[in-house]
């Protein structure tokens, strides 16, 4: 079983930067405690990897605290500009729950990683999807803002549409060296796998966003409620797929 002594100092790390963000106002404190939490997030990363020798990104709780490193990556280089409280805040309490759920979850992980897995695009493939995963989380907390506040949250719009794009670009890198990859591996670049499927899925749902832009009559909250949909559609790719009667044939599946 691996042991990180960064696990817990993360955790609270990102407890302190959501009230340094949320109930005390303080931005700077803020986003510094968010960056000791990403760097305590690599600890735990740097951990694992060197306990087990492979790159620690196949389980749910080893790809969770990737996830929480790239959430705070993306919050400094997304949130430079302006406070907005509910974005911050929002964003380090959702990180803090993902590493208290890391906490809670003890696991005796694989040694060695399957064949498929052994393969140089293993770890840009992941890390790229993770960075996706992040800055379509801070467009969904975003999105809420939007829809909660009505007018009072246009200064949250710039940030919602800004970390859509990063989000999609990144999402479509994703696609693009996964598809590299099972060429490799399988001599096809789309082998239909469940979590494939899913994946095409969601890129098609925040394609129709920028589609839906372009309309006449389209409203900020329709853009909202489509980066909602499109976040939903990514945490079932994530999360619930594996719930799926053909999780268990997908390669990858995360137990």
């Amino acid at each position: 079983m691996t042991f990180s002594p960064f696990e817990v100092p993360a955790f609270a790390l990102f407890i302190l930067a959501a009230l340094g963000h949320g109930m005390l106002h303080r931005r700077s404190v803020g986003l510094a405690l968010t960056a000791c939490a990403g760097v305590a997030c690599l600890g735990v990363v740097g951990t694992a990897w060197h306990q087990l020798g492979r790159p620690p990104f196949k389980t749910l709780r080893e790809s969770l605290v990737l996830f929480c490193a790239c959430g705070a990556l993306l919050q400094l280089l997304l949130r430079r500009r302006h406070a907005l409280p509910l974005v911050d805040a929002g964003l380090s309490a959702g990180l803090a729950g993902a590493m208290a759920w890391v906490i809670g979850h003890p696991e005796v992980p694989l040694l060695h990683l399957p064949p498929t897995l052994q393969s140089p695009w293993f770890v840009p493939h992941v890390v790229v999807y993770f960075l996706a995963y992040a800055a379509l989380s801070m467009a969904a907390v975003a999105a809420v803002a939007v829809l909660l506040l009505g007018t009072a949250g246009a200064a949250y719009v710039p940030v919602m549409h800004r970390s859509l794009v990063a989000g999609y670009i990144l999402l479509s890198a994703g696609l693009v060296v996964g598809a590299i990859w099972a060429s490799q591996a399988w001599g096809s670049y789309w082998a239909w796998d469940a979590k494939e499927n899913w994946a095409l899925i969601s890129w098609f749902t925040y394609t129709l966003y920028f589609h839906v832009r372009r309309l006449p009559g389209r409203t900020v909250r329709t853009d909202a409620w489509l980066a909602l949909t499109g976040f939903a559609v990514v945490m079932f790719t994530y999360l619930g797929m594996r719930l799926l009667p053909v999780a268990d044939a997908s390669v990858h599946n995360c137990q």
